[in-house]
């Protein structure tokens, strides 16, 4: 069996080389192989259907990372498609096992059955395609900066915490989906005409996830100046409108907590 050596880029998956040959990946919108070029020219083209099966394929060349390959979605022997955490059966159009972050996110299925404008390349959250764009008036056209997070962590972060960064921007992902808040992007920054209609919904689930990965209790953040505790007192007291907001420091008017997490965040103010 042969060996391949993969040349990624920021973790986005670039070239092959094989028993000394090369072959570079020519990527859809989705992230997908659609065909791959030696020096001579094209070798293979593929076709995928929205939830991963191979819908064709010309060529010769085999590679595990066909559909969404960029992102590290690797074909294994049993017809499913390994994505870090779990495994997607395409043939289902869900998963195989049940999300970590269930109930945050629906147990089995897969980017919110919107597989054309979504992917979920940490296998536990769906967020919206690095290719997508916003379209502003008068021919505008933004980066979908806020999604950009869920395929690179922050350098330095520690286990947890960019698992639920993501859940915080995935909502933002979902915002500019359904247009329930007023984001965009400009010069690389979150923006928004209501800041607090746009982060108040996004800081919810970011604490629950970071309480999540304590075992559910967060009893352990009462004493801890670990990076993942400072974080849940820190959401908390943005939630509480207690510390101002960046990037202008202005505080969010969110809604009443839950009772719940209203007595939890009493007990975790910042600093």
């Amino acid at each position: 069996m042969s060996i391949a050596n993969y040349l990624t880029i920021q973790g986005e998956l670039i070239s092959e080389t094989r028993n000394g040959d090369d072959l570079d990946y020519i990527l859809d919108p989705v992230g997908s192989t659609a065909k791959l070029a030696s020096r001579s020219g094209i070798t293979d083209t593929y076709n995928w259907w929205p939830y991963g099966e191979q819908r064709t394929h010309v060529g010769e060349s085999s590679t595990p990372f066909g559909f969404v390959g960029a992102f590290g979605y690797c074909a294994d022997s049993w017809g499913g498609i390994y994505i870090r955490a779990r495994s997607l059966k395409p043939n289902l159009s869900q998963w195989q096992t049940v999300d970590a972050t269930w109930p945050t996110e629906k147990a089995y299925v897969y980017v919110y059955s919107d597989p054309i404008n979504y992917s979920d390349p940490s296998g536990n959250a769906g967020c919206s395609n690095p290719c997508d764009k916003l379209h502003l008036p008068h021919g505008v056209t933004k980066t979908l900066c806020p999604c950009t997070i869920c395929h690179t962590p922050y350098p330095g972060d520690p286990p947890g915490l960019f698992s639920c960064i993501v859940q915080h921007e995935n909502v933002h992902c979902h915002q500019y989906k359904t247009h329930t808040a007023t984001v965009f992007c400009k010069d690389g920054l979150l923006n928004n005409t209501n800041q607090s209609a746009a982060e108040c919904p996004a800081l919810l689930p970011q604490l629950r996830c970071l309480l999540n990965s304590f075992g559910g209790t967060g009893q352990i953040c009462a004493n801890n100046l670990s990076p993942q505790c400072q974080e849940v007192r820190q959401i908390c007291s943005y939630l509480n409108g207690t510390l101002g907001y960046p990037p202008n420091n202005i505080p969010l008017k969110c809604p009443p907590l839950p009772p719940q997490w209203a007595k939890f965040c009493a007990n975790h103010k910042w600093p």
